[in-house]
């Protein structure tokens, strides 16, 4: 699970973050799909590290609380939602607690 979140997160490799470890549904709503996660995983989108902290498993599904430090979301408390695929986890959704306007 954690490796997924740092894949997703700190990885900066669109094989991992765009194909490894997240899941369709979270491609398509953060990215618009495949291509968009692939155009937007480059080195300098992703963190250099990040915690995870408050993990939860219920069954096929887990929620955890990862932080970032370095790059663009360094600092953030991200909720992580993530779906069981096989041996692996998946990043099924991720919301920030920055907010939203001026």
């Amino acid at each position: 699970m954690r490796r997924a979140i740092a894949g997703v997160l700190a990885s900066g490799e669109p094989r991992l973050a765009c194909e490894l470890y997240a899941t369709e549904r979270f491609l398509d709503q953060a990215f618009g799909g495949l291509a968009g996660c692939r155009g937007a995983t480059v080195p300098r989108s992703a963190a250099d590290s990040v915690e995870v902290t408050a993990v939860v498993i219920d069954g096929e599904a887990a929620t955890a609380t990862a932080i970032p430090a370095g790059g663009p979301s360094a600092g953030q408390r991200i909720a992580v939602e993530l779906v069981a695929a096989g041996d692996e986890w998946q990043v099924d959704s991720l919301r920030s607690d920055v907010p939203v306007g001026p």
